[in-house]
Parts: structure tokens; C-alpha cells; sequence
């Protein structure tokens, strides 16, 4: 059996994260972004894109589902592309402890 892993990364903006996310992708792994699943979210209730529409939903789908949400919906897709590769906020210490 394959060994599966799930990558977690996160940092505040301008950190790095989507730097990673190309890399990852350029050597062909396949990716799951908790964004994307809020992305997809806000288009399914007819919203724009937009930074606060986006803050909105994540807090109501919360609300509304509860706080692994967004963790739930990735594991599905994770089921569907067959691997488990994930992209989400994730802690770098800088200072190598």
C-alpha cells in the first residue's frame, strides 16, 4: 500500500504559502486548498469574491456546520483525487527550534 501524507502550510500573507503551493505543484502533486473550498462556497450562494464576502462565509459556514468544516470537505476531496495532499495555514519556525 502507498504511503499517503497530507502537507499542511500556513503563515500570514506575503509569507511564502502560495510560493510552496507552485512549487508542490510544478512536481505534480496534486493539491487541496481550504480557500478554494470557501471560494466554492461563496460562488454556490451567489456572492462575489471578494475579501469580505470571502470572511463572511468562512465565519457563517462555521456557524452553520461547524469548525472542521472546511477540514471535512477537503478529507472528501482528498477521497475523490486519491491522494491526501493538502495546502492550509500552517506554522514555519524561522528560528530553527
Amino acid at each position: 500500500m502507498t504511503k499517503k501524507i497530507v502537507l499542511g502550510i500556513t503563515g500570514m500573507p506575503g509569507s511564502g504559502k502560495d510560493t510552496v503551493r507552485e512549487i508542490v505543484a510544478e512536481l505534480g502533486f496534486p493539491l487541496v486548498v481550504m480557500g478554494d473550498e470557501v471560494r466554492a462556497e461563496a460562488k454556490m450562494r451567489n456572492l462575489g469574491l471578494t475579501p469580505e464576502n470571502l470572511g463572511k462565509v468562512m465565519l457563517q459556514v462555521r456557524v452553520e456546520e461547524g469548525p472542521e468544516v472546511l477540514a471535512r470537505r477537503c478529507v472528501t476531496t482528498f477521497s475523490v483525487i486519491g491522494y491526501i495532499r493538502i495546502s492550509v495555514p500552517c506554522i514555519i519556525d524561522t528560528k530553527g527550534n
